[in-house]
This record gives structure tokens, C-alpha cells and sequence, in this order.
């Protein structure tokens, strides 16, 4: 169980990523469509440059930074399956619970919050267009970064973006790029199934130190009759649980 978890909650600094740094490749990315006209040629040289820094991923990853959540209020068990698999360093590490209404309520930096809108089709910016409005390539940018394929709508994915300005490096990793979150918003910190009972233990008190007034600590637990997770929580917090 690594500790980068702990450092997030005790620094209110949530790491960020690049879009070109998601693992899907289709994540963020655009294309483009219509005649390379001469504003277009003036800002991308040419329509082979144009393409391959959307398809990069280049153009949305110096101006912004990406976080990810799941919308809890349409969290189900099959989802809930898929995602200790594939996130939280493999059931090992610690899912954290935000509650927020709007992205005021996230952070104080300025954000921009709303659900992924999944498809088929990638993101075209139209050239025709482009040249008599030069203000849609932003609007584009922001269809590129909220639209997935429909093979991810599993994940009922709520995005919020952030500009590269806004960011704080973590202190104890530089690299890492992060947005400041305001604490009242954690409400869980679920420890993964994979985690032993005892690990879970030597972070309580450290955890409890930071949020035990406000945020509810358990652990997922693999059912033995069906597939699914059941939880254990805290008996010092049990009635606080929602």
C-alpha cells in the first residue's frame, strides 16, 4: 500500500494528468475536416501537422490537465467490479469519495466539471468553419476532451479540467502536477480489497488525523456467496456512514 494516497489527503493536492498521458489512445483526441485554408496554414503550417497534433493529443495537453471521477450517483455493481480491477493500484491502494455540486465546491482555482458524452464517432473540427471563426477550435477542444468511445460508458465518467496556470507541483514529487481540492468535500476513503486488514490499520489513525470528523474510512471485502464487494467500516465512524 503506497502512500501517495495519504499525501493527497494531508496536502489537499490531487495529481492531474496530460490527455496524452491516458492509456486509452482515442482519449482527447480529434481530427479534422474541410479545406486548409490560409488562417489555418498561418496557425498549423499544413493539414498533416494539423492532424497529427490532434491525434498527439499535443494541443489539449500544454493548454490543460484532466481528473476523473466516477458519478457516484450512478455507480453500480458492475462498474464497481470493472474499476477495483483497473484503478487504485489494483484493489491495493484507496478509493477517495468527493461530494461536490458544483466545481466552486471542488476547488478554488478555476475548474470546469460535467459528465463524459460517450459515441462513435472522434471529434472533428471543421476548417471550413474555422476560417470565418477562429473561436470554435476552443469549443472543439472542449468536445475532444468530454466525448469517449461508448465502450468506456461503463464508467459513468464525471471529468474536470483545469488549466496547465492553475496547477501546484507536490511537494514531495515536483513532477507531479496537481489542483488544489478544499477537504470538506472528501466524504469516503475506501481502502481496496487487496489491502490487508492490519495494513488498513497503521494509516488509520494518520487518516483519521486529517478527516475523521467528516469523511467515513472502510475497506471493499470480496463476497464468498456472489460477485460482488461488501464493505467493513470503521466501528468508530460506523454511524456516520451514508
Amino acid at each position: 500500500l503506497g502512500k501517495a494516497w495519504l499525501q493527497t489527503l494531508q496536502s489537499g493536492l490531487i495529481h492531474v494528468s496530460r490527455p496524452r498521458e491516458f492509456n486509452d489512445p482515442f482519449d482527447c483526441m480529434g481530427t479534422c475536416h474541410g479545406d486548409f485554408g490560409e488562417i489555418a496554414k498561418g496557425q498549423f503550417k499544413s493539414k498533416k501537422i494539423l492532424k497529427e497534433l490532434l491525434f498527439l493529443r499535443n494541443v489539449l495537453s500544454e493548454k490543460v490537465r484532466v481528473l476523473s471521477f466516477v458519478d457516484a450517483n450512478i455507480f453500480d455493481n458492475k462498474t464497481e467490479m470493472l474499476l477495483w480491477s483497473h484503478y487504485a493500484d489494483n484493489g491495493n491502494g484507496v478509493r477517495i469519495t468527493f461530494e461536490f455540486e458544483n466545481e466552486r465546491e471542488f476547488s478554488q482555482v478555476p475548474t470546469k466539471a460535467r459528465h463524459v458524452s460517450y459515441c462513435d464517432s472522434i471529434p472533428s473540427l471543421d476548417l471550413d468553419r474555422y476560417e470565418k471563426d477562429q473561436h470554435i477550435f476552443n469549443r472543439f477542444l472542449d468536445e475532444c476532451v468530454w466525448t469517449k468511445g461508448t465502450s468506456w460508458a461503463y464508467e459513468h465518467e464525471i471529468r474536470l479540467v483545469v488549466m496547465t496556470q492553475e496547477l501546484k507541483p507536490m511537494s514531495e514529487r515536483p513532477d507531479h502536477m496537481c489542483v488544489e481540492f478544499i477537504p470538506k468535500c472528501v466524504q469516503e476513503i475506501v481502502f481496496g480489497p487487496r489491502v490487508s486488514i492490519s495494513d488498513m490499520r497503521d494509516f488509520l489513525d494518520a487518516v483519521a488525523d486529517e478527516y475523521g470528523d467528516s469523511a467515513v474510512i472502510g475497506r471493499a471485502n470480496c463476497s464468498d456467496k456472489i460477485f460482488r464487494y461488501d464493505y467493513i467500516w470503521d466501528p468508530r465512524r460506523a454511524d456516520k456512514r451514508v
